[in-house]
């Protein structure tokens, strides 16, 4: 079966101004996060270095205002006139038929309609904020236990498997996230271009 590159008719829409800078700095903070990720080196680790903690400290301080820009994400929705809520978790009655729809459309080889409905997108958008709250949550309180003297070994060891869970699922997300977008630039839905439009 020859997958149809065409994608159904699109309807075009327009993101405001304040949540593409909100989109722009949570894809940058968070890229940056997943990259100190691989080349830092915790004090907790038995092999580290000079590079590692310095790697580390950066990590840390990324990661608050990373958390902090996760927060203003969810402070933005119940001010939103798009339905953003509604687009990142179709959970409702027309939200769930939205991802049968596109499920369906997918099961015909055909890429599902680029418009403003939540639909399938919406709802991997959605599960993406969810593992970023996760991430930041888990680091902001990493910090405040790794600054308390001692930190309780069980609940930092339990929020240290967290904060790692979230990580992972951020990176198969990303991967996702960012073939997806070239995919669908490619074949003419100009998402990459209407989202970093600031």
């Amino acid at each position: 079966m020859q997958f149809d590159w065409k994608p159904l008719p699109a309807v075009h829409h327009e993101w405001r101004r304040p949540l593409r800078w909100l989109h722009g700095a949570l894809a940058l903070t968070i890229s940056l996060q997943m990259f100190t990720s691989l080349i830092m080196s915790p004090p907790f680790h038995h092999h580290t270095s000079a590079f590692g903690l310095a790697v580390f400290s950066l990590h840390q301080y990324l990661g608050l205002i990373a958390a902090a820009v996760v927060m203003l994400h969810w402070l933005w929705m119940p001010f939103d006139r798009q339905r953003l809520f509604s687009h990142l978790f179709p959970w409702g009655e027309e939200g769930r038929r939205d991802i049968v729809d596109d499920l369906r459309t997918l099961a015909r080889w055909r890429f599902p309609a680029s418009d403003d409905r939540g639909g399938l997108a919406g709802l991997v958008h959605g599960l993406g904020l969810l593992a970023a709250t996760g991430a930041g949550l888990t680091g902001v309180l990493l910090y405040l236990l790794a600054g308390s003297n001692p930190a309780p070994a069980l609940l930092f060891y339990l929020v240290v498997q967290l904060h790692s869970l979230c990580g992972n699922l951020i990176w198969g997300y990303l991967a996702g996230h960012v073939l997806l977008a070239v995919v669908h630039h490619l074949i003419g839905q100009p998402t990459l271009k209407r989202m970093f439009s600031l």
